[in-house]
This record gives structure tokens, sequence and C-alpha cells, in this order.
């Protein structure tokens, strides 16, 4: 299944809510440097002009001063805790704020960040809703403890422990058509629930889990007057705790399960069918087959955004997971006098949109069209089958991307790509999952949405087969899809992630703390799309007073790289939001990209992919000065592939009690392709406080010629203690690291000339040219010189010679083959290849023009 939660903003408005910070001990982060981690919020959100009572749970949170939220209509202030109880002593003390909510505050999920003593924390999801908001009172595990609550209500609860079951009770009448919703994954929630709504009877009228990932829809139109009960569980009851929350909406309000087509032309008002629940006069739509709840049609028009920019944005008020980051596109809610309906993502585009016209089940049936353009359809039923057919001529290229997962349809989309022979069709191409990720243990953007590179190979018409994999057995108004077909555009979308993975076996939710006179650094990730394998230079917005980030490379064919910010050893402490953008040269242009906030939701061990989702909004902090900081002799090392890199680092000294010695290791670096990073850093060389060693690092043979961009991180046992006066220091690991390195791979070591450039002479002629080079980069070596003709042309050899090492010449005869015809032109190129170590060839050619006299 996917990993999506579009499901959750049935609610907004104004409120004022006071929040209690519960302060834990580091249980996940046990011997490392405190780092804020919030791990829970309860409730996690709360209704306009209310006040509530919020415990947020987590580690690190000592002198929580300040939350943050990723809204400027969310402001808090601290209220003062209460003194401590002598008869508990050790007891964690709760923090409290009091947030106030703004009337013109839409309603959605919202990040919101703890600023406290040892800096800010990664962010959780914080709902701001439309409805009336209650918290789950236990007991109520069984129907005779059942919860009343009302309609049209939202449920804050806990499953806890994990075979908590939690029931609650509502008054309906019949006829009412109630939709409940259990909102889990998209506030950042463990819990995977199940939802059942049953009679007074106990006959179960619905029930669902995973309607998209780790969330549940169940709905019901109620048979008569009276009392139903809605079950709410961990669906495997193995699992339960404080990061088991929810909130459960159990409402009248419309439900929108799928639109139709799910994109739109940008900047153009356009025309969909909304597919959902409670549609103001919606229509039903019966599907033969379809075993689902019976759900309303209804068109609507869409107001789209109007700029050219919004081709690769991404607006939306729902929480995605790190597959669905890479999509484009914005926000759609259905208003009604009694409030919104759930947030919905449409995508846009600049390309013609063709719908599916049905009775084109079959090859010979293929529905006609023009490509480029974006084909949307529905697998509407069981068996149902979708053929298209277009022109297109030898040498064009297309890329083919579907969509169905990542837009919430249960559909596993499958794509094959046919020659329309005489005799029957010829399977060409096909495509099924999108296997790589841009990183295994951080962002997971694996998918069952296909994609394909179809270079035509000759003129004529193909054809395309789209299907569900369980098209068979599946079908109704959810499966829709949508695919692309464009011409080749390289392009690029970038996210700039925070986790907390100082410790060796675990990844973290973290936040971004800088340390005076220290460096972090974060990890940007870059999604490549139709072959672009250019380098990115990525930059840093916005930037807290004091602190500092030189633009850094993402390296050809990387998908990743570490980015580096400074802190002066005056910089002064505080939070701020900053921006990253990327910029690369695609095809003579500058494009520029700016990155999406990305995090870590939960701790896994460092081998496990980690759920991650896009952030609202990417938070710096500055504190004091650590313990020690790094700094490399150079900025610049140049080196070709094969070779091996040298620098020296040197350990400064900052605070006099450190005297641990550091491990240093090389963030990941330099992939090749398809390579994954080592889930756990691998540590190359020690240095001691205010002394200096030199670090070695191999590059590899296959290197493309490029910038990458190197970071070293030092982790050293530091001693730490949470009193004020100093006592009772351990030790505890700490992480810092270098400043950016940047490592220019070389792919020549000489400037290639012959002398003459073009030359004439007589079929049968024997003809010297000199051959110089121009030694780059301190090579010595020989090159070893060659004719190369190309492809399809004849008529002049040469055997090889050698320019000898430290020499910059060397004669080349050419002999000139007695068939060839007063006035013909003969191309060739001189090639002069350098052997390095490591089986490592560089060649060097330079173009040579052969007149045959008349």
């Amino acid at each position: 299944m996917r990993q999506e939660h579009t499901i959750g903003q049935l609610l907004g408005g104004m409120a004022t809510i006071a929040i209690s910070l519960l302060v834990m001990s580091p249980a996940v982060g046990q011997n490392a440097y405190p780092q804020p981690r919030l791990q829970a919020i309860f409730p996690p959100g709360g209704k306009v002009g209310t006040t509530v009572e919020v415990t947020l749970t987590g580690a690190d949170l000592d002198d929580a001063k300040r939350l943050v939220f990723s809204h400027p209509g969310l402001q808090a202030e601290l209220i003062p805790p209460p003194p401590p109880d002598p008869k508990k002593p050790g007891q964690a003390t709760p923090i409290r704020f009091r947030v106030r909510i703004a009337a013109d505050v839409p309603p959605g999920i919202y990040d919101v960040s703890v600023a406290g003593r040892f800096g800010v924390s990664n962010p959780r999801a914080f709902c701001v809703g439309e409805l009336e908001e209650i918290i789950e009172q236990e007991p109520n595990n069984d129907v005779d403890q059942a919860q009343k609550v009302p309609l049209n209500v939202t449920v804050n609860g806990v499953i806890n422990p994990s075979v908590d079951v939690d029931y609650f009770a509502f008054e309906g009448k019949k006829g009412q058509h109630v939709v409940v919703v259990c909102q889990a994954v998209s506030l950042d929630s463990r819990l995977d629930p199940q939802v059942q709504i049953c009679t007074a009877a106990g006959q179960q009228l619905a029930i669902n889990r995973r309607y998209r990932d780790r969330e549940a829809v169940a709905d019901a139109l109620l048979p008569a007057d009276g009392t139903y009960y809605v079950r709410v569980v961990e669906f495997t009851h193995q699992t339960g705790g404080f990061e088991h929350f929810y909130r459960l909406h159990l409402t009248t309000l419309p439900w929108i399960d799928a639109v139709y087509p799910p994109v739109v032309s940008v900047g153009k008002p356009s025309t969909v069918t909304l597919y959902g629940r409670n549609l103001p006069g919606g229509q039903p739509e019966k599907v033969p087959g379809w075993s689902g709840p019976i759900l309303e049609k209804l068109a609507v028009t869409v107001q789209p955004p109007t700029t050219p920019e919004a081709l690769h944005r991404l607006e939306y008020a729902g929480t995605l997971l790190a597959a669905e980051a890479v999509l484009d596109g914005f926000t759609y809610r259905l208003k009604t006098p009694s409030g919104h309906s759930n947030p919905v993502l449409l995508q846009v585009t600049d390309l013609p949109i063709v719908l599916e016209q049905e009775d084109n089940d079959q090859p010979e049936k293929a529905q006609e069209v023009a490509v480029p353009c974006e084909i949307c359809g529905r697998v509407d039923r069981p068996g149902d089958r979708d053929w298209f057919a277009f022109t297109a001529k030898a040498g064009e290229v297309f890329w083919l991307e579907g969509y169905a997962e990542r837009l919430g349809s249960p559909m596993d989309l499958y794509l094959e790509v046919y020659r329309l022979d005489k005799e029957k069709p010829q399977l060409l191409q096909e495509a099924d999952d999108v296997a790589e990720s841009l990183h295994i243990f951080r962002f997971l953007t694996r998918t069952s949405d296909p994609r394909l590179r179809f270079a035509v190979p000759q003129d004529g018409k193909y054809l395309l087969h789209v299907r569900s994999r369980e098209a068979d057995l599946f079908g109704g108004p959810r499966y829709i899809y949508q695919l692309r077909i464009r011409r080749e555009q390289p392009d690029f979308r970038l996210f700039a992630l925070v986790a907390d993975d100082v410790l060796p076996n675990l990844t973290n939710p973290g936040g971004l703390t800088l340390r005076q006179g220290g460096a972090r650094a974060l990890l940007v990730l870059c999604e490549r799309r139709d072959g672009f394998a250019g380098e990115v230079t990525v930059t840093a917005e916005n930037l807290p007073a004091g602190v500092q980030c030189v633009p850094q490379v993402i390296g050809p064919n990387q998908r990743f790289a570490p980015l580096v910010l400074q802190a002066a050893a005056d910089a002064p402490a505080g939070e701020s939001a900053i921006r990253i953008r990327g910029t690369a040269s695609i095809n003579g242009q500058n494009v520029v990209r700016e990155a999406r906030p990305a995090c870590v939701m939960f701790a896994v061990q460092a081998a496990v992919p980690p759920y991650a989702r896009l952030a609202r909004e990417l938070l710096v902090a500055v504190r004091d000065k650590p313990p020690f900081a790094l700094q490399p002799a150079t900025t610049q090392i140049e080196v070709p592939p094969g070779g091996q890199l040298a620098v020296k680092v040197k350990a400064a000294q900052l605070q006099p009690d450190f005297k641990s010695a550091i491990q240093l290791a090389p963030l990941p670096f330099l992939l090749l392709a398809n390579q994954q990073p080592n889930p756990q850093l691998q540590n190359i060389a020690n240095v001691n406080p205010n002394a200096e060693v030199e670090v070695k690092l191999q590059v590899p043979p296959q290197a493309s010629p490029g910038t990458y961009n190197l970071v070293l991180r030092g982790t050293a046992q530091v001693p730490f203690t949470r009193d004020p006066k100093g006592a009772n220091r351990q030790n505890v690991l700490l992480a810092q690291e270098t400043p950016p390195i940047r490592v220019v791979v070389y792919g020549s070591v000489a400037e290639l000339a012959a002398e003459p450039a073009s030359l004439t002479a007589k079929a049968n002629d024997k003809v010297a040219i000199t051959v110089r080079v121009k030694r780059l980069h301190n090579y010595s070596g020989p090159f070893n010189l060659q004719l190369v003709l190309p492809p399809g042309v004849q008529g002049v050899t040469a055997q090889p010679v050698q320019i000898p090492a430290n020499a910059s010449e060397a004669k080349l005869t050419l002999q000139i083959a007695g068939n060839l015809k007063p006035g013909m032109s003969i191309p060739v190129i001189v090639r002069a290849t350098a052997n390095l170590p490591n089986n490592v060839n560089l060649n060097h050619e330079t173009k040579l023009e052969v007149r045959i006299a008349q």
C-alpha cells in the first residue's frame, strides 16, 4: 500500500489553546548530547475559539520557552509551570503554553516545534479544525462503557495499551449519511486504526482500515432513528502507547474520495467531477461489480493557480509522505455552509488533457490520442482495460509516467507499449513499479506507479495498454489514474531533510541546531527527471544572524548531498525558518527550484527505511558553543577518477574539559548509479583536540567528472550535565561536521591539438602531423595516440604512437588510401589516452579534416 494522508482537514478557524509539554527522559537518545525531540502531541489539534490543554511528550525539552508554528496566525505564550510536588521527587514537570489561532487561519494541518535550552525540535503535526472537539474518556472499552458523543464532532483519543478498544455512541436519524474518519499517520501517529460502525443490536454497518495508508474512513446510511456505536482499535493489537493517538471525526460534512480528472490546466478554470459522500446535490454513482460504499458524483469548477511557476510547485493542506512528495499541485476543498470537505491534491499541467472514452478495452478499439498529452482514465469495473493509440516519428523521445497510488487511487498501475504491426501488436516496453528511491534509509520514494523512457524506433503507430494489476478483481470510482506523456525535458526537484542520526544504530526525528563556532549538515535530495544528470548548486536564504552557508554542489548523477551551515563564534541564540534553493544549467538555461522541507517521523533502526514526510518549513536554531569544532586545511581538492584525495583536518578545543579523541567519518559521498548509502558511517581517522590529522579517501574509478561535496563528521564523547551548577558530568556523544570541501573530479589531464588541424593530400600519400599536449594536473605519464574514424568512414589509417612521459608532442603518420577520389573530405579524430592508476583511462580528442587533392 501507498503512504498517503490527505485525510484530515475537516477542521479550521480561530482558537485559543493551552498546551502542556511533558519533559521525558531521552529514551530514544540515550547517551547522546541533548537534541530536543517531540514524539507526540495530545490532543493533536483544536477548534476555533476554544482553549485546550495539550501534552507534548518527547525528549530533551528542558527549558522549553517557545512554540514555533508554520503559520503566523498560530502564536503561543508560556504558562508558568506549577511548583514541583515534594511528595513525588523526580516527577516530570509539565510545561504549558497558551496558543491563539487567528480567525484567518485556514483549516488544515500545520507544524509545531519546540524551542528550548538545547535547540529546536523536529516538527509535529497540529491540526486546526472546524468541528467541536472533545477528549476521549476512559473507561470506554466495551459497548456498555461507550462514551456518548454528538454528531459533527472531533474526538481526540489514544490507543493505550495495545489491546485498548475505544467505543463511542451517538444518536442518529434515519437517512443520515454519517462519515467516520480516523486520522493517524497524517498527524505523525504510529497508530494503524480500524474503525467499525454498528447498530445498537450489534449489526455491523461499516468497517474500514487503511483507506489510504494508516488511516480509516467508514460511512453508513443510518437505517433508523436510534443509538449507533463506533469502535476504534489498533488493527493488530500489537502496538499502543502515547504515540498511538488519533483524531476521530464523526460528521455529515462532505467527504471527497476521488477527483476526475486528477489534473487540470494551469491558469484555466476547469470542470472536474468529485466522487465522494455527502456531496451537496450529488448523484449516486452505481458501478457494476463495485462492492464498496455507494459514492455520489458532483461536477464543480476549480480555479488552478495562474502562474507558470505552479508547474513545479506544491501547495497542499494535508500531509504527504515521501513517495508523494515529488508531486506538483494545489489543494482543493468543497466549501459548504456547514463547513469544508477534506482536502484533495490536484496536479497542474500545460499539456492537453485527454479523458478516456469507454469501449477501448481491446487493441483494435484503441482510443486515438495526440502526444504529448495527459491521459486520464478509470478502471470502472473488474476486468476493465484501456488501450490508446498514437503516432510518432523515429528519433522522438517521450517519458511516460503514471500516477495512481500517489493520487490516492487503490490501483496498482501497469503500462505496456506496443508497435502496431500488420499481424498483431508487438510488445516493445513495459513498466511496473518505480523501484529506485532517493535515499532508502532517509526518504523512501518508491512507488507502484510506473515510469518509462520511450525512444521511438521508427515512424508509425504505437499502442499503449494501461491496466491495473488487480484489474480482474477490483474497479470502481476511486480507481482513477493519470498518464503523463511528455517530450524529454530534463528537470529536477529538491528536498531538504533533517534527521538525528548521531547514534550509530538509530535514525531519530530531529531539529537542526547549530552551536556557536560549529557546523552541522542537513541532507538535500535531488529527484532527477527525464535523464537530467547535471550538477545542482545549492544555496540557503533567510539565515539567522551569524550563520552562513556557502554554495555547495550536488554532483553529477548524485541523488543527494550534505549541505553544511556554519555558526560564527558570536552568533546570537535564536530560531529562524530558512529556505533552500537549487540552480542547474539545463539546455543553456539556469533553472531554479526551491527545496521542499522534509522530516523523519519516527525513530527506527539505522538500516530500516523510516516513515518520512514533507514538512511545512525548515527551522534552524543557534545555541551555545560545542566542546569542539572541525576545520579542513583546504576548501577544494582536484582528483582524477580512481585517484586518492587527502585532506588535513584540525580539531579546535572550545571547552577546556573536553579531552577525548574525535572519530572522523565521511558523510555519504560520490555514490555511483543505483548505489545506496551505507546505513552507518565508517570511521576512517581519529584526531585529538587541538591536533591535526590527514584523511584519505579513494575516488571510484567510474566517477563522472564534475564537482562533489565532501563533508566529514566528527563524533566524540563529551562531558555533559543538566545540572546548572555543573555537577555530575557524564560523557555523551556529540557530532559536528566540517565546513564543506569541494572535490573536483577532472576528466582530462591535457589539452590536445593536432597541427595542422586540416590538410590536403593525394591518394596513396603518407602525411605526418604533429600532435601536441598541454599537460594539466601535474600528469607526467605517457599518452597513447591513435586515429579514430567515425562510423561508416574509411580511407585514412595510422599506426599508433606514443607521446613519452614528460614529453609534449609526437608525430602521427597518416596513410591515405588509393581508392579515394579527388575532392573528398574525410573527417577523422585524433585520440590521446592517458593511463592512470586503478585502470582508469582518460581520453582526449581533437578533430582533423583530410581533403583529397585534385
